[in-house]
C-alpha cells in the first residue's frame, strides 16, 4: 500500500512565495479545494479558492503548488492528458496549460458568469457550465468558446460527457429545485430530462452514453433538513432510479473508478461507496469533518477527495476506506492568545481549544469538556487561563491549558470577551449589556450594572481601575472604579463595535462593522474616525508599539474575503496586507514587535514577523536554500542545500519540547541523509547548523 503523505515543505515554500505568509493550521494549507482530477494513475490536480492549483505526480502521495497568476475562485479542473488541462472559475475564468501546469494561460470565455464545471471528452472538444444556465463549448482546445442555448436560467453546477456528442449538465433553479439536461448532438440542443421539485442537483457523471449518475439533495421544508439522493439512469436519462441516503446527508459530487466502483461525497466528510454499479451504496466515514466537494480516481483503486479548509483524503481501496492527507482542526477559531513567545492558545466553535508550545510549529487539540462555541481566551499568568462562550460558558485552567474545568457563570447569555487585570480579578462582557466580575479567580462571578442593553463584544483595562467595553450600535462604556460604575462615551458612530484596545492610559482604538476604526487620545472623552479604506467587518485590533498596529477582519456580507490592515503611524494611514487565503480573519495576537498570529474560519492560523508573514523556516541564517524531502516521512530523509557547505555541518532533530533525539554530523556536503525510523509519529524540529549560522526546519513523521 502506498504511503499516504503530503509534502508540506514544498507547499509551505510555494505559499510563502505567494505573499510570505505561512500556514500553521490546518496543514498543508487551509484554502478550500473545489475540484480534483486525475488524468492517469500518477498525475493529479486540485484547485480551489484564491487561484489555488495543486499537483501530484505520485498518485496523491505528495502535492506541490502551481501558479495560475489569478486570484479567482477555481471551481473545476479537467485534463485531456497528463500535460493538457483546463480550469474554470469565478467571473468567467477559464485557463489552460500545455505543460502539466508549469504555466497557465487565460482564455477568452466571453462571459462574466461564474463557471462551476469544465469537462473535455476529447483533446479538442470541451464544455463549461455555470450560473444563469450558461453553457460554453470549444472545438479547438479552448482557443475560442461559444455559448450554447441551455433553455434554462438555472445555475448549472456540473457537466460530464460520455463522448463528444452525448453529455449531461445538472443544476439548481433556487436553493431547493433541480434540473437535469442532456444533449446528444454536442450541445446543439439541450433537453430537460428531469425537473426535480424540492430536490437540487449537484454532481453528474456519465459512465457511458446510457448509464449516468447524479447526486442531489431532497429538502424537507417541515424539518428544514436535506437528505442526500443518488440518481441512476441506464437508458440515457429517460428514467431514473433513486438511492435514498440514510440520515440527513448532503451530497456534492459523484465519480466512478470503473463501471462498477464509484463514490459520492458530501458535507461533513461523508462518502458513499458502491461496488455493484450503483445498485447499492454504503456509508463510509472519510475521517474528516469538513465538507467534501469533489472526488476523482486515478485507477480502479486509488482516489482522492478534496473539500473545505484544504481537506484532502485518499483511498487505495476504491472508496471502501479513506485516510486523511491533511491534518489540523478546521473549526472556526474566534480568539487567539499567547502567554509567551512559545506558548499560545486558540479557541472556537464546538468547544475547540488548541495549544502550541513551539511558536506555532505544531498545534495540539485539548479537551475542553464542552461542545459550546468559545468566543474569547485570556491568560492572566502562564499557567492560569480562562475561556468564555455561548450559554454562559466559562472554563478555567491552572495547568497551562492541559485540563479545563467549568465555572458557574449564573447566566445563559452569550459571553463574548474576557479580560483579567491580575490573577484574581477579571471581567466578562456579553449579550444584552451583561458584565460579570470576579475577584477570586473565577470561584464566583457577580453581575455589574452596565447601563446599557446593547450586546457587549470586547473588554479592555488600562489599569486595575480603568477599563473600557465596546459593543453594538457604537457603544463604548468606561469605568474608573474597577467596574463598580460604568459611564457611556460618545463614540460618534452607530456601527457595531467588535473590539477595543488601548496602547496607554489615554490612547485607544475601537474597530467594528463597515470598516470603522475609532481613535481617542484623551482616555475616551472624544473619538475620531480614522480612514480604513475598507467596508469590511473589522474584528480585532492589536498594537505592538505606540504607532504600529494591526486590524483583522473579513468582507460583509460576502464572508469569502479576508483582511489584515497595518498602520505604522498611529492609525493615520492603514495598508492592507496581502493574504494567502480568503478565510475570514477573526482574531490576532502579537508576542513581540515582530511576531504575530491571525486566526479565523476553517481553523486558519497564519504567522507573521514585522507585519509580513514568514515561513516556519525563518530566521534564515544560512545563505542558502535548504529542503528536507520527503516531508512527511517515516524512515529516511534527505537534507538538500543548494550549494556545498565547505565546513562542518551538524543536524539535530528535537522534539517539540526541545529534547534532542537524533544527531548527525557531516562535512563539505550539499546533500546528506538521516535515518529517522527511531522516531514515533509527530512533529519535530530539525536544526541545521554550522559554526557561524543555523536554520530550523519542521519535520513531520507519519
Amino acid at each position: 500500500m502506498k504511503k499516504l503523505i503530503v509534502l508540506f515543505g514544498l507547499l509551505l515554500v510555494s505559499l510563502a512565495g505567494f505573499s510570505q505568509w505561512t500556514w500553521q493550521n490546518p496543514l498543508p494549507q487551509g484554502n478550500s479545494l473545489r475540484s480534483v482530477f486525475f488524468p492517469n494513475a500518477e498525475t493529479g490536480y486540485a484547485v480551489g479558492d484564491l487561484g489555488l492549483i495543486l499537483k501530484t505526480t505520485n498518485g496523491g502521495e505528495t502535492w506541490t503548488t502551481q501558479s495560475g497568476n489569478t486570484s479567482a475562485r477555481l471551481y473545476s479542473i479537467c485534463f485531456t492528458d497528463a500535460n493538457t488541462g483546463y480550469v474554470a472559475g469565478s467571473g468567467g475564468t477559464i485557463m489552460k496549460t500545455n505543460d502539466g501546469g508549469a504555466t497557465w494561460t487565460t482564455q477568452a470565455s466571453g462571459t462574466n458568469e461564474w463557471l462551476y464545471s469544465v469537462y473535455f471528452p476529447d483533446v479538442n472538444t470541451g464544455y463549461a457550465v455555470g450560473s444563469s444556465g450558461k453553457i460554453l463549448k470549444t472545438v479547438n482546445g479552448g482557443t475560442t468558446w461559444t455559448s450554447q442555448a441551455s433553455g434554462t436560467y438555472f445555475n448549472l453546477s456540473s457537466v460530464c460527457f460520455a463522448d463528444a456528442n452525448t453529455g449531461y449538465a445538472v443544476g439548481n433553479g433556487n436553493e431547493h429545485d433541480g434540473i437535469i439536461l442532456k444533449t446528444t448532438n454536442g450541445g446543439a440542443n439541450w433537453t430537460i430530462k428531469s425537473n426535480m421539485t424540492n430536490v437540487n442537483a449537484t454532481g453528474v457523471y456519465a459512465v457511458n452514453a446510457n448509464i449516468c449518475f447524479v447526486t442531489g439533495n431532497y429538502y424537507d421544508a417541515w424539518t428544514q433538513t436535506f437528505q442526500g439522493h443518488i440518481f441512476k439512469s441506464v437508458n440515457g436519462g429517460s428514467t431514473w432510479s433513486t438511492f435514498y441516503c440514510p440520515g440527513f446527508y448532503y451530497l456534492n459530487a459523484v465519480r466512478f473508478a470503473d463501471a462498477t466502483t464509484g463514490c459520492a461525497v458530501g458535507r461533513n466528510g461523508i462518502t458513499f461507496n458502491t461496488i455493484d454499479a450503483g445498485a447499492n451504496w454504503s456509508l463510509v466515514t472519510g475521517g474528516v469533518s469538513s465538507n467534501l466537494n469533489s472526488v476523482c480516481f486515478g485507477n480502479e483503486s486509488n482516489g482522492v477527495a478534496v473539500g473545505d479548509a484544504g481537506t484532502m483524503i485518499m483511498t487505495t481501496s476504491g472508496g471502501s476506506s479513506w485516510n486523511a492527507l491533511s491534518h489540523g482542526v478546521t473549526s472556526t477559531l474566534n480568539s487567539i492568545y499567547f502567554t509567551d513567545g512559545n506558548t499560545g492558545y486558540a479557541v472556537g466553535t464546538g468547544g475547540t481549544i488548541i495549544r502550541t508550545t513551539n511558536e506555532g510549529l505544531s498545534w495540539d487539540a485539548i479537551s475542553s469538556g464542552t461542545a459550546n462555541q468559545l468566543s474569547s481566551v485570556c491568560f492572566p499568568e502562564p499557567a492560569t487561563g480562562y475561556c468564555v462562550g455561548v450559554t454562559g460558558t466559562i472554563l478555567k485552567t491552572t495547568d497551562n491549558g492541559s485540563t479545563w474545568t467549568t465555572l458557574s457563570s449564573g447566566t445563559v447569555r452569550s459571553l463574548k470577551s474576557v479580560y483579567f487585570t491580575n490573577v484574581d480579578t477579571g471581567y466578562i462582557a456579553g449579550q444584552s449589556g451583561l458584565i460579570l466580575q470576579t475577584v477570586n479567580g473565577g470561584a464566583t462571578w457577580s453581575p455589574l450594572s452596565s447601563g446599557t442593553t446593547e450586546h457587549l463584544a470586547s473588554v479592555f483595562f488600562t489599569t486595575s481601575q480603568t477599563g473600557f467595553i465596546a459593543g453594538t450600535y457604537g457603544t463604548i462604556i468606561k469605568t474608573t472604579d474597577g467596574g463598580e460604575t460604568w459611564s457611556p462615551l460618545a463614540s460618534g458612530t452607530t456601527a457595531d463595535l467588535r473590539d477595543v484596545y488601548f496602547t496607554n492610559n489615554l490612547t485607544g482604538y475601537a474597530v467594528g462593522d463597515g470598516g470603522i476604526i475609532l481613535k481617542t487620545t484623551n482616555g475616551g472623552s472624544t473619538w475620531t474616525t480614522l480612514a480604513s479604506n475598507t467596508v469590511y467587518q473589522l474584528t480585532r485590533i492589536y498594537f505592538t508599539s505606540t504607532n504600529t498596529g494591526y486590524v483583522s477582519g473579513y468582507s460583509y456580507p460576502d464572508i469569502h474575503a479576508a483582511i489584515v490592515l497595518r498602520t505604522l503611524d498611529g492609525g493615520i494611514t492603514w495598508t492592507a496586507l496581502q493574504l494567502p487565503t480568503t478565510n475570514s480573519m477573526l482574531s490576532l495576537f502579537f508576542t513581540d514587535d515582530n511576531t504575530g498570529y491571525v486566526a479565523g474560519t476553517g481553523g486558519t492560523i497564519l504567522k507573521t514577523t514585522s507585519g509580513t508573514i514568514v515561513s516556519i523556516d525563518e530566521p534564515r541564517l544560512l545563505d542558502s536554500d535548504i529542503t528536507i524531502f520527503p516531508n512527511p516521512s517515516h524512515n529516511l530523509i534527505t537534507i538538500g542545500i543548494n550549494k556545498k557547505i565547505a565546513e562542518d555541518i551538524r543536524v539535530r532533530i528535537l522534539s517539540i519540547t526541545g529534547k534532542q533525539l537524533l544527531l548527525g554530523k557531516f562535512h563539505d556536503q550539499s546533500h546528506f541523509q538521516m535515518d529517522i525510523s527511531p522516531l514515533s509519529k509527530g512533529v519535530y524540529m530539525v536544526i541545521i547548523e554550522t559554526k557561524s549560522a543555523k536554520e530550523t526546519k519542521k519535520l513531520i513523521v507519519m
